[in-house]
């Protein structure tokens, strides 16, 4: 059976995968969002993620699958650009069910804390997608009750903390970042708190993805970017969309600051190569980078982010090694405020246990 939609409860938009994810099944599933979203419906997705059943030899086409993730996720990241502010309003929540028998569910399920680390994860990546919670179940029917008892609540207030961080921030530093899923929002926030508690200077991190004419950068004294590598060795697409108004800005001697998104194990080949086109765009338009840092402590075997055997920034992988991520952010935060000339804030300097 193929992938399918049942919208036979008015409250629930339910799709069940049959092991199928290709751009035009997401797409549909996009227009079905769509339309209840204008009619102001308030719902929940469901998405009940069914084992694959190849009906063939079991050869796959590599290149037709790496096509199909990569439309997927500008599906999925359009959507969050054009909509969330209003899925937000509409979307009760967004759960997945996953095959109990699944190796990665029962490995989950047995490392203590696993599972609940994933549902962090589910919640975090819902809120920057669709403006929503998040869940995964391994139960159907335990999904659909938490769905609707999500139709209850009220609408997470997306806006509510960045207001406050622009209503304290200055013009001294600007802080942007492109993000799919939303770890490099959760990276660019991480760095925000760091950077307030060492500077007692407010950074507020803006998704490149909301800004209309890049010569907005120009108005900060210092720059920190962040983008994340998709697929192989590309661009985060916010960062795509935005990169050829780079023709059109002088960076002349300006610092700025980078960090990077990557898997080192996933892609080995290609790991932080986004950090590199990124950076190395940036030094043809003149400007410095600085922020630079070791190799040394990731497995990977090339990289377009090397410069002189240095990484062009910082260097996080949440997928591998979250466990290390605090301890680079604080570091590279405090040499990049360094460069940039800026003084630390005694009051709330850190002892030397916090890194």
């Amino acid at each position: 059976m193929s992938f399918r939609f049942d919208e036979t409860d008015p409250q629930l938009l339910i799709v069940y995968t049959a092991g199928e994810y290709t751009a035009e099944n997401y797409r549909e599933l996009g227009r079905r969002w769509v339309a209840r979203i204008e009619r102001g419906e308030r719902f929940g997705v469901l998405i009940v993620n069914e084992p694959y059943k190849p009906q063939e030899s079991g050869k796959s086409d590599h290149s037709q699958q790496e096509y199909e993730a990569e439309e997927i996720n500008r599906l999925v990241n359009a959507f969050r650009r054009d909509y969330r502010h209003l899925s937000r309003i509409n979307t009760a929540g967004y759960a997945n069910v996953y095959d109990p028998e699944a190796a990665w569910v029962i490995s989950a399920r047995a490392q203590a804390g696993k599972w609940e680390s994933w549902q962090v994860v589910a919640e975090s990546r819902a809120r920057y997608m669709y403006g929503t919670h998040g869940g995964i179940f391994t139960d159907v029917q335990d999904a659909q009750q938490w769905l609707k008892s999500q139709l209850l609540q009220p609408p997470i207030d997306l806006e509510g903390l960045h207001s406050d961080l622009a209503a304290e921030s200055t013009n001294h530093v600007g802080l942007y970042y492109g993000s799919t899923t939303g770890v490099t929002e959760k990276v660019a926030f991480d760095i925000q708190a760091t950077w307030q508690q060492l500077a007692g200077e407010t950074l507020v991190p803006i998704n490149i993805g909301t800004v209309k004419d890049l010569s907005e950068l120009l108005a900060y004294d210092y720059l920190i970017l962040g983008v994340s590598t998709w697929n192989i060795g590309q661009l985060q697409d916010d960062w795509e969309i935005a990169f050829p108004q780079f023709d059109s800005i002088d960076l002349t001697g300006r610092k700025i600051a980078l960090f990077g998104i990557g898997d080192q194990y996933g892609y080995p080949d290609n790991f932080l190569d986004a950090l590199g086109i990124l950076g190395n765009e940036l030094i043809r338009r003149g400007a410095t980078l600085v922020g630079y840092t070791d190799p040394s402590g990731y497995e990977f075997s090339t990289s377009l982010a090397l410069e002189n055997g240095q990484f062009m920034g910082l260097a996080i992988d949440e997928i591998n090694q979250p466990e290390l991520t605090e301890s680079r952010i604080s570091q590279w935060v405090t040499e990049v405020m360094d460069v940039f000339g800026l003084r630390y804030r005694a009051a709330s300097t850190p002892d030397a246990s916090t890194f």
